[in-house]
């Protein structure tokens, strides 16, 4: 097999992951939290999610086989033919964290054969998924425009919409989650949190010239930055920094500032601007 068909397999499998692992939410909630919800056709997405777990099976079995992982396979195989075969146990539901939602478990135990490898790892995949959340938020500008937010007062009215796009990747975001950052005399609450990336998301709306300390604006997010511990779940952190008009300050200006104050390695600045 190619590097080319090899790579394909890759990206298929996370792509399948990633559509069964969004249906099976949709699905759950709706069953859970939605009073009206009902199927056209009753077994429809049961039917449906066990199908792809079937694809996404052979699919694993394919990627083991192209980079020659012969005992991955067999291992792999012998643990999940009869409850393919039989569908088995395929829609089992697990909680994985006391305040995280339910999950598909056949889903988490394909990929503890699967997270060895660097293809599939957490952490590859979650920088992978990283990318597109810094791509979002670096668009802030542009989302405000295209949902037509103007007259802006709060740091709200900037990430509310932002959290929104969000959330049609990550659904766990439309949830009212909460991080449990619990310092001695106060609870820091972050603007956006995802679960699914283990990511908090921190806004600073820079909006008046009279307002135009940058370095007090750096040095809250730096507060923010020792506090927002102790919390497991998440162990990335972004601070999105936009801003009302260029003419307040440059992004060099921001970023110099930044890199001044020693922020953690797990720390990631996004600027944009009006």
């Amino acid at each position: 097999m190619t590097k080319i068909e090899t790579e394909f397999i890759i990206e298929k499998i996370k792509k399948t992951t990633s559509l069964i692992q969004h249906e099976f939410y949709q699905h759950w909630m709706n069953q859970n939290y939605s009073k009206d919800y009902y199927e056209e056709y009753p077994g429809y997405t049961e039917d449906w999610l066990k199908f792809r777990i079937k694809d996404l099976y052979y699919l694993i079995l394919s990627y083991f086989e192209a980079k020659s992982l012969n005992h991955s396979y067999e291992t792999f195989q012998r643990e999940f033919e009869d409850k393919i075969k039989n569908e088995l146990d395929l829609l089992d539901e697990a909680i994985y964290h006391p305040e995280s939602e339910t999950e598909l478990k056949i889903i988490n135990d394909f990929y503890i054969h699967l997270n060895p490898y660097n293809d599939f790892s957490t952490k590859k995949r979650i920088e992978d998924a990283l990318l597109k959340v810094h791509s979002i938020l670096s668009n802030t500008n542009h989302i405000l425009k295209k949902m037509k937010v103007t007259d802006i007062q709060r740091e709200e009215q900037v990430y509310n919409p932002v959290k929104w796009i969000i959330g049609l990747y990550f659904p766990k975001v439309r949830k009212k989650n909460q991080a449990s950052f619990i310092q001695k005399f106060k609870y820091y609450k972050p603007d956006i949190l995802i679960p699914e990336l283990k990511t908090a998301i921190e806004y600073k709306y820079i909006k008046s010239e009279k307002e135009n300390d940058i370095e007090k604006y750096i040095d809250e997010i730096r507060t923010d930055s020792i506090n927002y511990k102790g919390d497991e779940r998440y162990d990335n952190f972004i601070a999105a920094v936009y801003l009302k008009s260029n003419e307040l300050t440059t992004p060099q200006e921001i970023e110099a500032c930044w890199e001044s104050k020693d922020f953690p390695k797990n720390w990631k600045l996004i600027i944009s601007s009006n």
